[in-house]
């Protein structure tokens, strides 16, 4: 039976960001009073059948941005069923320092809660947004990527496997949702439906790197859960320039520019690659870290003319590439 986190673990920065409804009670709001409202959250979202949780409020004056608490004052936890037309007190309370109150609850089914603040003569009348608190089985989905990066219009899959107390789910459905690099939210993309194992599997194919979540929306009493992020990276293209220059000294320098795709690569490994003139027989020669604009030399000194050309192995983040070819002859 899962172990849930005491009134004490739950602090002033767990409330603080859970968004909050404003709305005022049914009845007479006199404008003298001033606004308030009222924010709420759970220590869990899901719990096991017989185990108990922790509802949060906190009562604040109204208005834009983070309000002042209002400690001292009594609001009531209402409960409603899914399904039920009406909401019923459950429990009172009078919120402590920075206006919160807390309730102990032990639903003995998956629940919708609000926390109500009645008007006072100084004070309107508020409640908070419903918040539903699951109970059911406790369920698991994990995920992973088949390969962790790929190309540009190349597919990968993205695996997941639903469990509820380690036993496979068959037949549920699961949900995947991409949020691609530079986006705040993610998007639902496709379904699947979980085998006799509890897998389920997803095709993908995004145009740039992209992170994933599978959830399982809950069933049967069976818990809704939400899987690990999995990134999958899809590689930047990337290019390289080649030069040669004689030194006076007889030697001949072969350098270029690492980019991806117009920005300089900087301290990545290019291996310089050789073969007798007119031939495709090449081997690596040397290789070296780019410098902090792209740039790589090397210095040969061949004894019969020689093919030169510069190679850039492929990376989790950026794609392979090679240079045209440099002749370098000797007199």
């Amino acid at each position: 039976m899962r172990t849930v986190r005491t009134l004490a673990a739950v602090t002033a920065a767990t409330l603080a960001p859970i968004a909050v409804a404003s709305s005022a009670v049914a009845g007479d709001q006199p404008s003298h009073r001033a606004p308030t409202g009222v924010g709420i959250a759970v220590a869990d979202r899901t719990i096991s059948p017989g185990d108990s949780d922790t509802v949060l409020g906190r009562l604040h004056l109204g208005g834009k941005g983070r309000q002042p608490g209002l400690p001292g004052h009594h609001v009531v936890l209402l409960a409603k069923a899914p399904g039920a037309a009406t909401w019923n007190k459950v429990a009172d309370g009078t919120t402590k320092r920075h206006g919160y109150v807390f309730f102990t609850v032990t639903p003995a089914s998956t629940t919708r809660y609000e926390v109500a603040f009645p008007r006072t003569p100084r004070l309107r009348a508020s409640h908070s947004r419903p918040i539903t608190i699951f109970v059911g089985q406790p369920s698991d989905v994990t995920a992973s990527a088949t390969s962790s990066s790929i190309n540009p219009g190349e597919t990968d899959t993205i695996n997941a496997v639903l469990t509820s107390n380690g036993t496979p789910l068959q037949g549920q459905t699961l949900v995947l949702r991409a949020r691609p690099n530079g986006h705040r939210r993610g998007h639902q993309v496709a379904t699947a439906t979980t085998d006799s194992n509890g897998a389920a599997a997803f095709p993908v194919s995004p145009a740039r790197t992209t992170h994933y979540r599978v959830v399982f929306r809950g069933a049967n009493g069976d818990n809704p859960a939400v899987s690990n992020p999995v990134r999958v990276i899809v590689r930047r293209p990337t290019s390289l320039s080649i030069r040669e220059k004689s030194l006076s000294n007889g030697n001949t320098v072969v350098s270029g520019v690492l980019l991806a795709p117009r920005h300089p690569l900087a301290h990545r490994l290019v291996s310089l690659m050789a073969a007798p003139a007119g031939t495709a027989t090449w081997t690596t020669v040397d290789t070296k870290r780019t410098g902090q604009h792209g740039y790589v030399r090397f210095v040969v000194d061949p004894t019969s003319s020689t093919d030169y050309k510069l190679v850039f192995a492929q990376t989790a983040w950026f794609q392979a590439c090679e240079s045209g070819v440099v002749t370098v002859t000797t007199a």
